[in-house]
C-alpha cells in the first residue's frame, strides 16, 4: 500500500481515499502566494501624519451629454424637453460646451427631413462634433 492510500476502519474494510492531487494543488497555493508577495507594491509609511488642505472651491460637475431626441413624428426635444425653437436650443448647447460633442438620437420612423434640420442646425451653431446614433436591424 502506498502513502497517498489511506484505510478507515479494520483492515480490509472501509473506503479508500485517494490524495494523490492534494500536494499539486498545495504547490500551486504557495507559488501564487510566492508570486503575489513579491509582485505587490508595498508603499513606504509616509514620514510624517499629514492633514491635506481643503479647497474652498467646488470641483466642476461633469457636463451632461448633449442629446437631441427626434421621435417618429419629427418632434425634437433636448434632455426630455420638446424643442420649439432648434436654432436656439443647438446654439445654447454649442456655447454651453463648445467641445462637447452633440448625439442625435433619431426613431426609425423619424422623417428624414427631421434629422437632416438638426444636422444642419449643429453645423451652423459650429459644433464641433456631432454623432448620429443608428441602430442596425437583424
Amino acid at each position: 500500500m502506498t502513502a497517498a492510500r489511506l484505510r478507515r476502519g479494520k483492515a480490509g474494510r472501509g473506503a479508500q481515499i485517494n490524495d494523490d492531487g492534494i500536494l499539486p494543488l498545495i504547490n500551486i497555493v504557495f507559488l501564487l502566494l510566492i508570486f503575489f508577495l513579491l509582485a505587490a507594491h508595498i508603499a513606504p509609511p509616509e514620514p510624517a501624519d499629514i492633514t491635506p488642505p481643503i479647497s474652498a472651491a467646488t470641483p466642476d460637475a461633469p457636463a451632461r451629454p448633449a442629446i437631441l431626441h427626434i421621435a417618429a413624428d419629427g418632434g425634437v426635444s433636448h434632455n426630455g424637453v420638446p424643442v420649439q425653437d432648434l436654432m436656439a436650443t443647438v446654439t445654447s448647447i454649442a456655447s454651453s460646451a463648445p467641445d462637447a460633442p452633440v448625439t442625435i438620437r433619431a426613431d426609425q420612423g423619424a422623417p428624414a427631413a427631421s434629422v437632416l434640420r438638426a444636422a444642419r442646425a449643429l453645423r451652423m451653431a459650429r459644433v464641433a462634433e456631432s454623432q448620429l446614433v443608428v441602430i442596425l436591424g437583424q
